[in-house]
């Protein structure tokens, strides 16, 4: 089980490979699909939210500290932009 402290910015590990990373941690975690490239993390236009209480206590859901600089493949920005949240 995952401590309450905040998840953004944590990337999202499943079955051993990166899918995404937490934009956005509140009731609902807003994740965004990422693609790994080995020496970057590149930020996907695909998002979604998630129940953090399901999320957190999934045992095959790992989250993992960011040491990769991150690029934003869509010129727009951050998902929450596109979305005006």
């Amino acid at each position: 089980m995952v401590e309450q402290s905040s998840l953004k910015g944590k990337l999202v590990e499943v079955a051993g490979r990166i899918i995404g990373m937490v934009v956005e941690d509140k009731k609902t975690l807003l994740i965004r699909q990422v693609h790994d490239g080995g020496k970057e993390i590149v930020l996907l236009e695909k998002a979604m939210y998630f129940d953090r209480a399901f999320i957190t206590n999934a045992y095959w859901i790992k989250f993992r500290d960011n040491k990769l600089p991150v690029r934003s493949f869509e010129a727009r920005g951050d998902i929450r932009d596109f979305f005006d949240l």
